[in-house]
């Protein structure tokens, strides 16, 4: 019998290479046993990857398989992070021997070993808080709109959407080969024309994490009762700027443990951890040096866009 195959899955494009390269090279060295994937959008994205030297063990690129208009149409809708990573998932369980794959953006870091058994035994954390924020609260119920059973609406509604509860970034995003033919066809994603319905909001994660709501119940979730918070991210993102955001988040660790932390500080407190998200940007060091305030009334994404001068 073949070996089970675990994959690590990221997206990127040509602007983020140098980024993208660091990641790779930090699963080559920490990753046993670990595939590495990579999905670009356009032909030209993959020659200048190979040109720079650097090597994935799989390649999907969206322009073997959709036209360019409507490749222009992913953009235009700005679903295009969304699509290349589930139109990948979809390419990568295609393949009978493949049983989990992991998925992050290129601003990831691995930082102490991970094996490939590690991932295929690892029991996902599926830990939600409550948000106080528009732009969430569209995040939360995007998927819905996907679904076409009125069952599946009416629990998602009920146990996620009708309190805010949010879990992007609780833990890695690892996905199991058992739930991805529900997964796909309660999304509408079996053929590739479904890909066109997904918007900028369509968090992949959350749909996945809704889907196995929905095929086992909630026995996996667990709703952590802090204080809701205002700005765009959730405590499992940016909890680490704050007094009581680095509280929640030691205590979160020491209890229950995640495979990735948002800062190298948060290391020492989740002895579990691979690997640490979003390395390219560090709110706490934006804010002291541009003198932004940052507190739960302030969105990260206006913070990052004050600094970047956009408004």
């Amino acid at each position: 019998m073949a070996e089970k195959r675990v994959i690590w899955l990221v997206p990127t494009h040509l602007p983020r290479l140098p980024v993208f390269k660091t990641m790779l090279a930090s699963l080559v060295e920490f990753g046993e046993g670990i595939e590495s994937a990579v999905v670009f959008t356009y032909h030209a994205e993959a020659a200048a990857f190979e040109a720079a030297g650097c090597v994935a063990d799989n390649i999907i690129v969206l322009e073997d398989f959709f036209t360019v208009k409507e490749i222009q149409s992913f953009v235009d809708r700005r679903s295009i992070i969304n699509v290349k990573k589930l139109f990948a998932l979809k390419m990568l369980f295609g393949q009978s021997n493949v049983s989990r794959v992991a998925v992050s953006d290129d601003e990831v870091e691995i930082v102490r070993k991970v094996s490939r058994e590690q991932i295929a035994n690892y029991e996902t954390k599926y830990d939600f808080h409550r948000v106080r924020n528009e732009y969430l609260a569209r995040v939360i119920a995007a998927p819905l709109s996907l679904l076409s059973d009125e069952h599946d609406r009416t629990a998602l509604q009920r146990y996620f959407v009708a309190e805010g509860y949010y879990g992007w970034f609780s833990d890695l995003p690892i996905y199991e080969r058992e739930y991805m033919a529900s997964f796909f066809k309660r999304f509408s994603l079996e053929d590739q024309d479904g890909f066109s319905a997904l918007t900028f909001e369509s968090f992949d994660w959350l749909m996945y994490a809704y889907s196995k709501f929905l095929d086992e119940g909630a026995a996996s979730f667990r709703k952590h009762p802090w204080p809701a918070v205002r700005h765009a991210a959730s405590w499992f993102e940016m909890g680490y700027h704050s007094r009581l955001g680095r509280k929640l988040l030691k205590n979160y660790y020491r209890g229950r443990g995640s495979l990735w932390v948002p800062n190298q500080k948060l290391l020492q407190a989740n002895s579990q951890a691979v690997a640490i998200f979003n390395t390219d940007r560090d709110y706490r060091k934006l804010q002291k040096r541009y003198a932004v305030p940052l507190s739960v009334y302030t969105s990260a994404r206006t913070l990052v866009g004050r600094v970047l001068g956009r408004p």
